[in-house]
């Protein structure tokens, strides 16, 4: 009995010892698997049949990934690196654009992203950064960003929901609004402030229902600013010559009429600090003709006539 157990198993490994497989790729043994067919060693998967585009690639062992993976786009960047615990997305993950510009990176577990997640413009300047709980839910400072790198809107977030102050800028720094919430309601006060910074709005919440009978609104502090007003036939350059490439800052206040290196009108009327708060911009093609005019009125723009 002993003796034909023996040669039963003996019989078994030599039948799957000639089920190994394996493939060599640049002198290296890849796509490998064992007797009993699981995947084992580094994988390599391409998206041609003449092996010369790589789509990923990676460890196994014993079937399932296991440490840092790669994938590509079909032109060789790279686009995507993502660690595996026992097949399980598990550790710092970073995506790419095509132009293998960061698109988004983290950590990742199983499920979720926990800590600090930053997601990127394509120009690789940072969209926003949120922080993560163990729980995956958003906690803590989170803050978002124009695609210039200016910062746009922070607050914090405690459980997934908006706590406390909440702060929205324009793309000048200034503040554009500044909201009280409390576990994701608007709770208190909430005021919009005009593109020069003076107050524009105040307006009272209670857990997240307006009390419009609470609503204070204010006219911009423009006029106060206004010192002298230049004649109408008065030039003024956003270049230092005409002959410039490189623009020079307006801080103006007043009125004012600027002009581009070519001489033509690019924008009139009250700015304040260099910002035009009631007047017009213009716009034209490569040949200098007017094609477009935006009406900005309290610093908001009011009216966009195309030509």
């Amino acid at each position: 009995m002993k003796k034909y157990f023996l040669i039963s198993i003996i019989f078994f490994l030599n039948i799957h010892a000639d089920a190994q497989t394996y493939e060599i790729y640049n002198d290296e043994i890849i796509n490998m698997t064992d007797v009993f067919n699981a995947k084992q060693g580094k994988w390599i998967f391409f998206f041609d049949q003449e092996r010369k585009i790589i789509s990923y690639q990676g460890n196994f062992i014993d079937n399932k990934k296991e440490g840092v993976w790669l994938s590509y786009y079909e032109n060789g960047n790279l686009k995507s690196s993502i660690n595996y615990i026992a097949n399980k997305q598990c550790g710092y993950v970073i995506l790419y654009y095509e132009n293998e510009v960061v698109a988004e990176e983290g950590y990742w577990n199983e499920n979720r992203w926990i800590g600090e997640y930053k997601y990127y413009y394509k120009n690789a300047n940072v969209t926003y950064i949120w922080n993560f709980d163990n729980e995956g839910k958003r906690s803590g400072t989170q803050k978002y960003f124009y695609e210039d790198g200016t910062l746009k809107i922070e607050g914090n977030w405690i459980d997934g929901a908006e706590q406390g102050a909440v702060k929205e800028y324009y793309e000048n720094g200034n503040i554009k609004m500044l909201t009280e919430w409390n576990s994701g309601k608007i709770d208190g006060t909430q005021n919009e402030y005009y593109v020069s910074g003076d107050l524009k709005m105040s307006k009272k919440y209670y857990k997240g229902k307006a009390a419009d009978e609470e609503t204070t609104f204010y006219e911009p502090k423009v006029t106060e600013l206004v010192v002298t007003k230049a004649p109408l036939d008065t030039v003024y350059y956003t270049y230092t010559s005409p002959k410039d490439t490189i623009k020079s800052p307006f801080k103006g206040t007043g009125y004012h009429k600027l002009y581009n290196a070519k001489q033509l009108l690019e924008q009139e009327g009250e700015f304040n600090n260099g910002y035009l708060t009631n007047g017009q911009k213009y716009y034209y093609n490569a040949e200098g003709i007017l094609i477009r005019k935006e009406i900005y009125n309290k610093g908001v723009l009011t009216e966009t006539i195309k030509y």
